[in-house]
């Protein structure tokens, strides 16, 4: 699985929109074995036993983004952490990610706004622009990303937040 958004990060707070020529690559795969589990005295479960994963993020990816949301594409060397469940291991390496994401379907506008108050605080938020389903795929280390896509869609939006605190107890 691999993610890709336009702009910067924050420590210490969640994913903020900046531009789209700046970019992070983030990923996160694992792999597993598919197995029955006991749950309970004479239930068994099908489930999915870890044998290891890889994350990580990479601040300098290449990235060409069309601004009608046609296509977006990003590649690159993303170190990453590695875990291996049965070994009991834990290593660093490096990935290297190619993601396309292809635009399907009509754009639509996005028109959000949200006001809501109450004795100590108002807070205002909107969100503008478009969105379009899309289609994904993923080359890690040369090798396609299998598996069925889940979900995908694209957007180009400018958001804002405004919180007023009013009397406030100490």
């Amino acid at each position: 699985m691999a993610f890709y958004a336009s702009g910067r990060e924050q420590a210490g707070s969640e994913f903020h929109l900046h531009d789209r020529k700046s970019g992070v690559v983030k990923t996160y795969d694992y792999t597993c074995v598919v197995a029955d589990v006991e749950v309970e005295p004479g239930v068994d479960e099908r489930t999915c036993l870890p044998r290891s994963e890889r994350f990580g993020r990479a601040t300098d990816a290449q990235v060409a983004v069309d601004p009608h949301l046609d296509a977006t594409d990003a590649s690159a060397a993303v170190p990453v952490q590695i875990v291996d469940f049965e070994g009991e291991t834990e290593t660093t390496g490096t990935l290297d990610v190619e993601v396309t994401f292809a635009g399907t379907g009509p754009t639509t506008r996005i028109d959000e706004r949200t006001h809501w108050a109450d004795r100590w605080v108002m807070w205002l938020e909107g969100t503008r622009g478009w969105e379009r389903g899309c289609t994904a795929s993923a080359v890690f280390d040369g090798a396609e990303v299998p598996g069925d896509l889940v979900f995908c869609s694209m957007s180009r939006v400018r958001q804002a937040e405004v919180r007023i605190y009013h009397n406030t107890p100490a």
